[in-house]
């Protein structure tokens, strides 16, 4: 594999990485907010920010998901199935551009809905371990080329 492709996986996988932290944090501050603020009728100003920076939080972490996946799909570093298992671990996100849907996940959110919030630390779960396997593999590709290369002279 191609040195700047391994270097672009890298890159896209530290930019997702950072984005799942981001959102992991939006998440926490909105739920760990006081009552007034996660009270789902009144909507406080707070709360309406937290909602926002979380939904700008989901927008930028969908956008790193699709280059991250696009990539490995590509360089054929990744199995369809490792990707196509990953992909139901974020699809959740995707409804989040859907008025109605996102209204409903800003309630359930707010009210510390267990499904919802269990979903989304699965979701961050999984995206840890699948970042580093496919760190790991890379580097080990790497390692392999680079052992080929000495054993060539």
């Amino acid at each position: 594999m191609d040195s700047s492709i391994q270097r672009k996986i890298y890159i896209e996988g530290a930019k997702l990485k950072l984005y799942v932290n981001d959102l992991k944090k939006q998440l926490e501050q909105l739920q760990h907010a006081p009552f007034w603020d996660r009270n789902p009728y009144i909507r406080s100003n707070q709360a309406k920010k937290h909602l926002q920076a979380l939904n700008q939080s989901v927008e930028q972490c969908v956008d790193a998901l699709l280059s991250y996946t696009a990539l490995l799909s590509t360089s054929g570093l990744c199995a369809k199935k490792e990707l196509h298992a990953y992909f139901f671990m974020y699809d959740f996100l995707f409804q989040f551009h859907d008025d109605i849907i996102r209204q409903e996940y800003a309630h359930r959110l707010l009210t510390r809905d267990v499904e919802l919030t269990s979903r989304f630390h699965e979701f961050f779960r999984y995206s840890e371990q699948f970042i580093a396997n496919q760190e790991k593999k890379y580097k080990i590709l790497a390692n392999d080329e680079t052992e080929m290369l000495y054993n060539k002279r």
